[in-house]
């Protein structure tokens, strides 16, 4: 997120006896405002106690993300000899437009002073309030242009923590968003309220909730798309032919790609037990294939689906790998001593230090034992390397997502442009939830008091999954030829997918297991559209009553399912199809069956039979009529010889 930090002080003057107190309030815009206030005193200054501060401030945002500020406070003396002369606001960053002030329905005196990057709005208050318990109620109110930003489909409001929060009596913060600007993606920490007035969406919080968080994260949106076109380079080394594949973005809980096209088309893509999508491709010998896959992803704030994982899955997920070193004694004794996940996440944030230097192509990896020798030296890699050591020791199943993340980071973006410098971060197991959740120290740490660990920001897109295996499969703008580095992976925000359209066909063959008797169909279900389906039935149907349902768990983009079906043989081809169809979603394919020849097939199995007892009848027949003849004969051989 971009960080352009404000700083917004408040003086309040009191002059009684040639005594004066100064207060200051400050705000940190990063890029939105949050008023924080605290008290710095002079020579003469008298305690905090002199005063009570109780404030309530509301950024209501129109459709073009500009905010109009209003805030209400109230003063109240609590000592008799002091009161308020004037109030202040510093204002540096951002130029304040249309500053008015009131108080009890009467205009105050605004003086606005201007020098370099600093805004000064100076409140003169008409009148003295003087005495233990007065008090005096008035408000501040300006606008601010580009107060909320639209990243890609996302709205997003970021405010830090309030720094001196616990000084107020209350104090109560309220966003109002006008409601087509989304759902509410994400909000940390969770609002105390919520609320809707008239076309906008309303949200409040209070003193003791955001004493809890290090900031207010907000985002509206239903989704965030990303744009990607990555670049694939691979050579064969061999004097044969060799089989190689690539790891494309594959769909998770929290994603969905659609692929626009991958040239050229791989011979298949297969999903390993991480969840990654490997296409494979068959080089000859010494052969160079350059491929270009192309597309779109959709990030969504909460799981859309759950992907089946199994019990190994999950225990090869606790298993120590390289760099991720939980057999460790050092990483035992760390994951002994912290007891949960978010004690893990906080030790990784505080205790590694983010290394700019670092952030460059072809960087050695330090993994989880060596970063905690050389806790200054860590980026992405090793925040996400010890997070995961420590919770596979702790038996806890975690695993490495490496993709890319948006990010307005100007130490970053200038290599970003010429190189593929990726982001990783750690995802663990809720055993509750049954799902993989995502998390980002390393985010945490640069992002000044934002929260990575409660949210999903719609800021990550990714690549490959490292569950099993640390180092594989390479993400893409691994693939490369040659040492130099190379722009490889090409990824935008916004601009929701074309119209997306599955491309289904379905295709049915016989086979001939014995001639004219017995038959197998094959059935062929092909996805030649852009998305991957899940959890569909494939139904076949002889002579339209359905004899099979075909799960099919997952279909990938540009991929085929087979399944084989043995067609009944019967007397008369009473029970054999004459048609034999598969509908799949939206798609249907019909051949004729098999009835004429299996019936064929029994009338020629009945005619030889019929030959063979005909034939079997004479023969029988003539056999008796020649045992009859030879008896007869000897009979009367025996009477002549008798007489």
């Amino acid at each position: 997120m971009k960080k352009r930090f404000f700083f917004l002080f408040s003086k309040l003057l009191g002059i009684n006896r040639q005594a004066r107190i100064k207060w200051r309030q400050r705000a940190f815009l990063t890029p939105f405002i949050l008023l924080i206030l605290f008290f710095s005193f002079t020579k003469q200054a008298w305690s905090q106690s002199s005063f009570s501060l109780d404030s309530s401030i509301t950024y209501d945002i129109n459709q073009e993300g500009k905010a109009f500020v209003r805030q209400d406070i109230t003063l109240k003396n609590e000592v008799p000899e002091v009161y308020a002369q004037s109030y202040a606001i510093d204002l540096i960053g951002f130029k304040p437009e249309n500053v008015k002030a009131e108080s009890e329905g009467n205009s105050l005196t605004v003086n606005k002073e201007q020098k370099d990057n600093k805004t000064t709005l100076r409140i003169d208050f008409p009148d003295a309030r003087v005495g233990k318990g007065a008090t005096r109620l008035f408000t501040v109110s300006y606008e601010i242009t580009n107060f909320a930003q639209k990243i890609g489909e996302v709205w997003e409001i970021y405010l830090p923590r309030q720094g001196d929060i616990e000084k107020f009596n209350s104090y109560q913060l309220k966003v109002l968003v006008p409601i087509n600007f989304g759902n509410l993606a994400y909000a940390s920490p969770e609002a105390k309220s919520k609320f809707k007035k008239d076309d906008k969406i309303g949200l409040e919080f209070d003193k003791e909730t955001l004493l809890e968080k290090t900031g207010v994260t907000l985002g509206f949106g239903n989704f965030q798309v990303f744009s990607f076109t990555l670049n694939y380079h691979l050579e064969n080394p061999l004097n044969k032919e060799a089989k190689t594949k690539i790891a494309l973005p594959p769909d998770t809980s929290f994603q969905r790609v659609f692929y626009k096209d991958i040239d050229p088309r791989p011979k298949s893509i297969v999903v390993d037990n991480d969840g990654n999508w490997l296409a494979e491709y068959y080089l000859s010998a010494r052969e160079n294939l350059n491929i270009k896959a192309t597309g779109y992803a959709q990030v969504f704030p909460s799981f859309q689906r759950i992907n089946f994982v199994s019990e190994e899955s999950l225990y090869k997920n606790t298993l120590p790998q390289p760099y991720w070193e939980s057999d460790d004694p050092q990483i035992k004794n760390l994951a002994q001593n912290l007891r949960s996940v978010k004690d893990v996440y906080n030790y990784v944030v505080n205790t590694l230090n983010y290394d700019y230097e670092r952030a460059k192509p072809n960087v050695q990896r330090l993994g989880a034992k060596k970063v905690l020798e050389n806790p200054n030296s860590a980026i992405c890699m090793e925040f996400t390397d010890l997070f995961i050591a420590i919770l596979r020791a702790k038996g806890i199943p975690a695993r490495e997502i490496n993709g890319f993340a948006y990010s307005d980071d100007p130490k970053l973006m200038p290599l970003s442009l010429v190189s593929d410098v990726l982001h990783s971060w750690p995802e663990y197991w809720d055993e509750r939830q049954k799902i993989w959740i995502p998390v980002d120290p390393t985010w945490q740490k640069t992002s000044r008091g934002a929260d990575f660990f409660e949210k999903q920001d719609l800021r990550h897109f990714a690549f490959v999954i490292h569950g099993e295996n640390s180092t594989y499969p390479p993400s893409a703008g691994s693939y490369k030829l040659g040492s130099e580095p190379t722009k490889d992976v090409f990824v935008t925000l916004g601009g929701k997918p074309d119209l997306i359209n599955n491309k289904l066909s379905a295709d049915i063959q016989l086979i001939t297991k014995i001639p004219l008797t017995f038959y197998q169909a094959k059935f062929i279900i092909t996805n030649s559209g852009q998305s991957a389906l899940y959890d569909q039935k494939a139904l076949v149907y002889f002579d339209n009553k359905l004899v099979k349902e075909e799960k099919i768990t997952t279909l990938l983009p540009f991929n085929s399912y087979e399944f084989y079906l043995d067609i009944p043989f019967s007397f008369l081809a009473q029970k054999t199809p004459a048609k034999i169809s598969v509908q799949f979603v939206n798609t249907t394919k019909e051949i004729k069956g098999v009835k004429d020849q299996v019936l064929l097939s029994n009338i020629l199995i009945i005619f030889i039979l019929a030959i063979i007892l005909v034939s079997f009848i004479i023969f029988s027949f003539n056999r008796l009529k020649l045992k009859l003849a030879l008896s007869n004969f000897f009979n009367h051989r025996k009477d002549e010889s008798n007489i």
